[in-house]
């Protein structure tokens, strides 16, 4: 039987500004398209199908394309929510749905049973774990924990005591979480909702038993402590810190007890990318582009010392989807390293504060000129005070 392991679709998430549902649906048709050339059974859908619990109508109708479109092709899905998700209006309409095939698990209770698949080489059982973290388990299921781990270890041994887990079926577990391995963290990006502190991180020790462990939260594709344990990352890129992390879907074929697993690219709509230069050198550039690279979402970093007054109008004229336009110069450099400011300073008098202060926003000192003028304006603003 074969699955197909996607995650963090964001339906609705806006970027810097632009929003993306075009670029989604995009991408959506190419999971559709995969479909068929790879005769895929059961699409697993690990979490944040929405970007936020109160998705625009654009993101509830993209979902519904999607869906109908599974149902129209027989093809199953176990689909969980995450963290950006409201559980419940995700949940809307589920035991219906599950007679197409589709499968919205969104509570805990419904995690204990798994959704059953069969075919020609036997039986293969989908425990699908929505988002939880040590207080909602504890509303959820009647036993106290402290922490996530606490109740992910709660929920496996519940579940690997059920006799539908068993040495004769393989076994599928999903979850949103942050999984670490041996307390090592795994690589996270700008655009995900983490929580300070580890009280919601698990260890990958907890899997034991399962074939494959489909997972979602986190937007870099990845493999934790063994090759079946995998975070497909979101199908897009949602953050410049990303850009080293191609995006793709993976195929996790089971069958006879053996597992196999591909990676397929994605393409997204309109890419990410990264420039840097002077304004001159970036506008010199353009001609040798090509459309694909003159359409892409863009991070400009200008290190011109002198900042240019049309920068943003100039480079959009260029680059239609300019995200960020940020500087990399004296001023710019002087700043980040003086952004706290030190217990020092206290004992320092006002002139010396508005100095250093006037030098890090101009990446020089004043001249005497300035600094006669900065005191004759401090003592006048002084005296009309007293």
């Amino acid at each position: 039987m074969k699955f197909l392991h996607l995650a963090d679709l964001h339906l609705g998430k806006k970027v810097n500004g632009f929003r993306l549902i075009e670029d989604q649906r995009y991408i959506l048709k190419q999971v559709l398209e995969t479909l068929d050339q790879e005769k895929i059974d059961c699409v697993l859908l690990a979490g944040d199908i929405y970007d936020s619990a109160y998705p625009p109508e654009s993101a509830v109708e993209l979902l519904s394309f999607f869906i109908t479109e599974l149902v129209n092709r027989s093809c199953k899905a176990v689909i969980i929510g995450g963290n950006h998700d409201s559980l419940e209006r995700l949940g809307f309409a589920s035991d219906v749905l599950a007679h197409s095939g589709i499968h919205f698990v969104t509570s805990l209770e419904k995690a204990l049973e798994p959704v059953v698949f069969h075919d020609d080489f036997g039986s293969y059982n989908v425990w699908a774990l929505p988002y939880f973290n040590a207080s909602s388990f504890n509303l959820s299921l009647d036993i106290k924990v402290h922490t996530s781990q606490e109740a992910l270890d709660e929920i496996v041994k519940r579940i690997q005591a059920k006799a539908e887990f068993s040495d004769a079926s393989q076994n599928i577990l999903m979850a949103h979480l942050f999984v670490t391995h041996q307390s090592a963290s795994p690589e996270s990006s700008d655009s995900e909702r983490l929580v300070l502190g580890t009280l919601d991180n698990v260890e990958a020790r907890s899997f034991e038993g399962f074939d494959y462990v489909a997972l979602g939260h986190l937007h870099k594709p990845q493999k934790i402590a063994r090759d079946t344990i995998r975070y497909s990352g979101s199908p897009l890129m949602y953050s410049f810190s990303e850009l080293a992390s191609p995006k793709r879907m993976i195929v996790v074929k089971l069958e006879d007890q053996s597992l196999q697993l591909n990676e397929i690219a994605l393409k997204p709509l309109y890419r990410m990318q990264e420039l840097s230069g002077s304004l001159d050198e970036i506008v010199a550039l353009v001609p040798q582009m090509d459309e694909e690279a003159r359409l892409a979402y863009t991070r400009v970093t200008l290190t011109d010392e002198l900042e240019p007054l049309d920068a943003l109008e100039t480079l959009k004229s260029y680059f239609p989807h300019l995200m960020i336009l940020r500087y990399d110069n004296a001023r710019t450099r002087a700043y980040s390293e003086n952004f706290e400011l030190h217990h020092e300073s206290i004992q320092k008098d006002y002139f010396e504060l508005f100095s250093e202060f006037f030098e890090l926003q101009n990446g020089q000192a004043m001249s005497d000129e300035q600094a006669a003028l900065a005191k004759k304006l401090y003592t006048s603003i002084r005296e009309d005070e007293i």
